[in-house]
């Protein structure tokens, strides 16, 4: 956490996208950023209780929505245990949060998800599902910056059809999108985290930076064009 604090108040960012986030932190990161949010939970942990979800903080947010893209369907939010990926599946409503800025009098719209994992980062037929419905929601918009954590490395069948549609921001020199001293499984050598565009947006001085979180946190600056 003092991480994380530390690198919110380096970055000055005017735009903040999360994932795994909890909901008890949603008032310290404001505070510290200095930044309205919109939240959207996706599962409850079994342990402590604790509800997690997806956020963007950011000044100027005019509107925003949360998009069903699977999982769980429920009425009252589901509570992971736990089990298998299956179970894992079951128990998480995946959504898409996307958000309606205003930045110097230009309006922006940015996205984030959060993809359900796979062992190896190898394709699923329930990560595909997912897939097909976000390609639904997405086609609905004709500008977006869509990012997240889509547990889909790059040069494989989901990264690639992102790619083919938005420009891929994350430049090729990077390898990996995993914090080798975070990450559970140490190294490894998957870009499973993007930053992508419409053309309506001019995205550079892309960084992926540690020491923060399990996986790099994706820094750049964006302009409208």
């Amino acid at each position: 956490m003092d991480s994380l604090k530390r690198f919110f108040q380096q970055e000055q960012a005017d735009v903040i996208c999360m994932q795994e986030l909890d909901k008890q932190d949603l008032a310290l990161f404001a505070e510290v950023t200095g930044l309205p949010y919109s939240f959207t939970p996706m599962c409850k942990n079994e342990a402590t209780g604790d509800v997690m979800g997806i956020g963007i903080f950011a000044k100027g947010i005019i509107q925003y929505r949360a998009h069903f893209i699977g999982g769980f369907t429920g009425d009252s939010l589901p509570i992971v245990a736990p089990g298998s990926r299956e179970d894992e599946y079951n128990s998480t409503i995946w959504q898409v949060l996307i958000a309606t800025i205003t930045f110097d009098n230009d309006l922006y719209t940015i996205a984030t998800t959060h993809f359900p994992a796979t062992d190896g980062g190898l394709i699923t037929d329930y990560q595909r599902e997912v897939f097909s419905r976000l390609e639904t929601v997405l086609s609905t918009y004709d500008e977006l910056l869509l990012c997240g954590d889509f547990n889909a490395p790059r040069g494989r069948e989901i990264y690639s059809k992102l790619s083919e549609t938005y420009t891929d921001n994350i430049p090729e020199t990077y390898i990996t999108s995993l914090d080798q001293n975070l990450h559970r499984a140490g190294y490894l050598s998957l870009v499973v985290d993007g930053l992508f565009s419409t053309h309506h947006y001019q995205v550079d001085n892309v960084e992926l930076k540690g020491g923060i979180s399990d996986h790099l946190a994706i820094v750049s600056r964006v302009k409208k064009v």
